[in-house]
Formats: C-alpha cells, structure tokens, sequence
C-alpha cells in the first residue's frame, strides 16, 4: 500500500498541472470510501484488486492534495503548521482497527466496519466540493479576464 501511493502521489504531481488540487480532492476521498466498500465483502478478485486500486489512489492523492492546498491556502509557514496539525489529527485513525475489533465482536465479521469507514469519507468528499478557489486560481481567472492580479 506504501509503495502504492508514493506512486499515486508522484503521477498525480504531474497531473495537477492539468486538474488543481482542489477539483481532485473530492474525487480522490471518494475513491478511498469507494475502495473501502469494494473490500469489504468482496470475494471475486477483480473487486478485490478494484477496491485496493481505488483505496491507494485515494490515499496517496488526498496525501498530496491536502499538502498542496494548506500550502496555496495559507503560504509556506502557516500552511505547514497547519499540516503538522493535520497529520496529528489523523492520529486518531488509529482507533479505527480497535472500533473495527469492537464491530466484528458484535456482528461476527469486519464487513460492517470497513463499509460504515467507507460511508464516513463520502460525505467528506462532498464537504470537499465546497471549497473556495486557491489564491493561484483566483488570480489565474482574473488575468484571464484581464485585470491586475490580488496580492496574496
């Protein structure tokens, strides 16, 4: 999986010159829940490759989207505080197998877990959507319509 998204994450760099961070993130959070949910039951080996490919593109590209955006969002200084916030936060993911124990306890199987982590990060991914433009983006559209651009 490691392996996996250091590749994501480095193809995605080069694609970010065509689609900004912003317009991937939520796609990229809804592949990881889609991924999620393929793995969760499936037995047939296309879904299970399927659900591993789409859990490790949305991993590695929300790891690089979500770096770029602090960064754009709140310059260098700021925007790496603000991702060593992040990171500790995503500390807390580390409750996830404990809370994948304690459901497989109750119902015999991890199925229900993996599909209610899957279900937690789509309404993240529409959250994602909401976004403001990055400052790049703003001044991008205003020199395309001509006028001076923003300071930032």
């Amino acid at each position: 999986r490691d392996w996996g998204s250091a590749v994501v994450s480095a193809d995605l760099g080069f694609a970010e010159r065509i689609v900004s961070s912003r317009r991937m993130l939520p796609w990229l959070l809804a592949a990881g829940g889609g991924g999620l949910i393929l793995l969760a039951d499936s037995t047939d080996p296309a879904f299970v490759n399927l659900g591993a490919v789409l859990l490790g593109l949305g991993i590695g590209g929300t790891t690089l989207c979500v770096t770029l955006l602090l960064v754009r969002y709140f310059g260098p200084t700021v925007g790496a505080a603000c991702l060593g916030a992040v990171w500790t936060m995503a500390g807390l993911a580390a409750a996830g197998p404990w809370i994948s124990g304690l459901v497989a306890d109750a119902t015999g199987r991890y199925t229900d877990a993996l599909i209610g982590l899957g279900l937690v990060g789509l309404p993240v991914a529409a959250a994602a959507l909401a976004l403001p433009r990055t400052p790049d983006e703003t001044n991008a559209a205003i020199m395309t319509a001509g006028a001076a651009p923003t300071s930032i």
